[in-house]
């Protein structure tokens, strides 16, 4: 069975079916692109009148993915960019799971040789020929979705409590890959041009943070340390207060490496823990004054601020909001490299429940053998066991659809049971 073949006719019962496609507002003004399967050829400078004209040529084209432009154009189907006539662009944070450090990584990732097709767990050279031409593979796993729905929910809570949008102007959307698509649709930011974009961007990144100048805090390099932040403060101020809270709350001798991501000294984790309930009583009665935190050395002190700023920051991909003519997925469509759907959710879809409930998209009662050159060990909710019998492993087709799409060429067989 041809692997790409199985999935393009996948693709094309998707789209043939009148999948729910969730079109831009103002489409005509939308920029339209596509990857179709044949030769991965990408399609740009497309606009459609309406939503049916849309759907007619997914359904005629079956593309591998489709893409809107976050951006709003007089003619969007003018052959440059320059002749497009640019109006504005929605502002749009991408949260990839790919540019967030997570230990499952080391479960599911892995590096393939372009030269000799050998796998690595380094990516430094090929352990089989020692050739540098070397293609980094990921996949996705549950820990991994749920680290990306964190950040999304750190993105929205800045969004509307720092920067004063209203729920009704955020629209959510799983990429149907590795994380979430957060569209900010405000007529006094359509016209932000890119610096404007990238203070916004590091506002919520937590970025050029200073506590001997940020308000709230005075620690200088020498001399008294003081605090008047709270815990109910507004901003970064509080927000670091109640991330500051929950890291002493949950600090132990055997998880403060993770916790912490910056070192302390053992006698002064032996302090925290041993006043924790003093420190955290005065972190919920800040009018009684920091007088335990404050004892604290001021490496330490920072130590600990710094880790709740990284605490609550949010890691996005720097490049999609700063660009004011970029394309994003379009929700409805199917992902090339998963076959899972790009979903446009509610809040309370991102609070409580995860992709695997609402994006995936092949969950017949159907099951492939296939044979590949290296398994992750998971992929989405799916455990791999050890291969039985000539390297086979058996998997549902969502799964079977995932290695497929993600790299198909460490698929050497497969075929339906």
């Amino acid at each position: 069975m041809d692997p790409k073949k199985l999935m393009f006719n996948c693709f094309k019962r998707y789209y043939r079916k009148n999948p729910d496609i969730v079109v831009p507002n103002n489409i005509k003004q939308r920029e339209f692109g596509f990857i179709l399967f044949i030769n991965d050829e990408m399609i740009r400078h497309t606009a459609f009148p309406s939503r049916e004209e849309l759907v007619k040529y997914l359904k005629e084209k079956v593309p591998r993915h489709a893409y809107y432009s976050t951006a709003y154009y007089v003619d969007p189907s003018a052959p440059d960019m320059a002749s497009k006539g640019w109006l504005g662009a929605d502002l749009v944070f991408d949260i990839d799971v790919d540019h967030i450090p997570t230990d499952c990584k080391a479960d599911h990732d892995f590096y393939l040789c372009q030269d000799c097709g050998g796998i690595s767990v380094s990516g430094e050279q090929c352990s089989v020929c020692g050739s540098s031409r070397i293609k980094k593979v990921t996949w996705v796993c549950e820990r991994c979705l749920d680290v990306a729905r964190e950040h999304a929910l750190r993105l929205i809570d800045i969004l509307i409590s720092d920067f004063g949008f209203s729920s009704n102007e955020i629209e959510i959307v799983f990429s149907g890959h590795r994380g979430y698509h957060i569209h900010v649709q405000n007529k006094d930011i359509l016209e932000l041009g890119q610096d404007g974009r990238r203070e916004i961007l590091d506002y919520v990144r937590g970025e050029g943070i200073d506590f001997r100048f940020l308000p709230g805090f005075n620690i200088p390099r020498k001399g008294s340390k003081s605090i008047s932040a709270s815990i109910d403060s507004r901003g970064w101020p509080g927000r670091i207060m109640r991330s500051l809270y929950n890291i002493i709350l949950n600090l132990n001798e055997n998880n403060f490496h993770e916790i912490l991501s910056r070192e302390i000294e053992r006698d002064d984790l032996e302090y925290i823990l041993e006043n924790r309930s003093f420190f955290l009583e005065e972190l919920e009665n800040p009018d009684k004054g920091y007088v335990n935190l404050l004892k604290l050395r001021r490496k330490t002190l920072l130590a600990l601020l710094e880790s709740a700023v990284d605490f609550s920051k949010v890691i996005v991909d720097e490049k999609v909001t700063i660009d004011t003519k970029r394309l994003i997925r379009l929700p409805g469509s199917l992902h090339g490299k998963t076959g899972m759907a790009v979903k446009k959710i509610s809040f309370s879809d991102l609070e409580n429940k995860s992709p695997i409930n609402y994006a995936l998209v092949f969950t017949e009662n159907e099951y492939f053998k296939i044979k590949a050159k290296f398994f992750p060990r998971h992929i989405l909710d799916f455990k791999i066991e050890d291969k039985k019998g000539n390297g086979y492993i058996v998997v549902p087709k969502y799964i079977a659809i995932y290695l497929i799409g993600n790299a198909s060429e460490i698929v050497e067989a497969i075929e339906v049971i």
